[in-house]
């Protein structure tokens, strides 16, 4: 009790000293999160570091929300409460304390992101950015030494995976396909994967405005971490997001035309080396029969399809039947049927909005972002991190995006004297 109240009296301390301070302290523990599991000696198997970070960025937001009297209502916004009370329809507020985890996600999503939306600046931007590249770099070193040497390999984190999935064997058949798939700090490569379909467009767009050396060192470093998770799905995501920024920064029409033509003869060319890939990998056919037994099952009730089944309800009940995998493996289809008709009109409302913005403004701050937030929407179609903390740092860039019209100073974000 002692403890908590000297945390209170604190907290009132710095946000009277320094209210911008305290903007900085929040989401600097979000980040940091990302890497305790990875820290032994702060037993995160007991110490829910994730609860803590929701509770503080909640406090975080409403003091300012109380103090300056300013709340910004988005789509984004109203999709992240009707997630929320689908949360509380499905795990009632009486048993919190048994099921507290499943409210984690929303409600940080929703206080970092009315952070910013409602309460963000360009100092308060550029800082996020600066944690999040950091944080990237570690990463992918990390997941870089776990495919190439094997280790470190964290205690609270499942070991390394292997499997056929070397792209150049199957271009180079005396190339072992065997690999290790980096995992960084998370639990499984396509989250790190994830991560890094995310970011790589973005730092790739950091680089392309701004052609330091440094930059381009980050760029590599992130690359290639992101090749040794070996995940499809962020390749092809971080592959589209860099070419929506490429055609984007095109004033030429004829040049569009070119790199479009040019695409899909690449694919042609390619196409059986990706179906002799695909087919050895087998993934994606296990992920269809996943995809059509939850299908069919949702469509023998079509009327809940309208608000949804409720959060986790294919994983908890129904998937890991009839030679599924446990997890739908598909974040938008995992929306449409746990979050119904109106949570996938809310995403999908929310993610064209934000790309009609980009090319509207055609500014390198929004068109960079939004690359980074098709190859992470891109990656999503095969995996399932739309209700993880990844999606936060979605979200956020969501909201990076939406102010860059009404905050001049964010436009000096990939400047000389922005970001280095």
């Amino acid at each position: 009790m002692i403890l908590y109240l000297v945390a209170f009296v604190s907290y009132l301390f710095l946000f009277a000293i320094s209210p911008e301070l305290l903007k900085k302290i929040a989401v600097a523990f979000f980040v940091f999160t990302f890497f305790v599991v990875a820290i032994p000696f702060l037993n995160s198997e007991s110490n829910n570091y994730n609860a803590y970070c929701t509770f503080l960025t909640f406090i975080v937001f409403m003091s300012f929300l109380v103090t300056q009297n300013k709340f910004k209502l988005d789509i984004n916004v109203i999709y992240l409460f009707w997630f929320l009370l689908s949360v509380l329809v499905n795990y009632p507020i009486l048993e919190f304390k048994i099921n507290y985890q499943n409210y984690i996600f929303p409600i940080t999503t929703l206080s970092l992101y009315l952070l910013f939306i409602s309460f963000g600046n360009y100092n308060i931007i550029r800082y996020f950015f600066k944690l999040i590249i950091v944080m990237v770099i570690i990463q992918s070193i990390l997941g870089t030494m776990q495919s190439f040497f094997g280790f470190p390999i964290f205690p609270n984190v499942t070991n390394i995976f292997e499997g056929n999935r070397n792209y150049l064997a199957f271009i180079f058949p005396s190339i072992s396909s065997l690999v290790q798939q980096g995992t960084g700090t998370f639990e499984h490569f396509n989250e790190l994967g994830g991560l890094l379909s995310l970011t790589v467009p973005i730092i790739f767009g950091w680089w392309f405005y701004n052609k330091s050396k440094t930059r381009l060192a980050i760029l590599l470093i992130s690359s290639l971490g992101l090749i040794t998770t070996f995940s499809r799905g962020a390749l092809l995501g971080s592959i589209v997001g860099i070419s929506f920024m490429l055609i984007l920064n095109s004033n030429k029409k004829v040049m569009n035309k070119i790199v479009f033509i040019s695409a899909f003869a690449l694919i042609f060319i390619a196409w059986k080396y990706i179906s002799d890939y695909y087919s050895m990998t087998q993934n994606l056919s296990i992920r269809y029969d996943t995809w059509t037994f939850a299908w069919q099952y949702a469509s023998e009730h079509p009327l809940e399809l309208i608000w949804g089944y409720g959060i986790y309800f294919f994983h908890n009940n129904i998937l890991g039947l009839q030679d599924t995998i446990t997890n739908l493996h598909s974040g938008q289809l995992q929306i449409l049927l746990e979050l119904g008709i109106i949570g996938i009109t809310l995403f999908l409302s929310s993610f064209i909005a934000t790309i009609k913005k980009a090319i509207k403004e055609k500014h390198p701050v929004s068109i960079t972002f939004v690359s980074g937030i098709i190859g992470f929407f891109i990656h999503q179609l095969f995996d399932n991190s739309l209700f993880s903390y990844i999606a936060t740092i979605y979200f956020i860039f969501i909201a990076i995006v939406q102010l860059s019209l009404t905050n001049e100073d964010i436009q000096n974000l990939f400047s000389k004297k922005g970001t280095n």
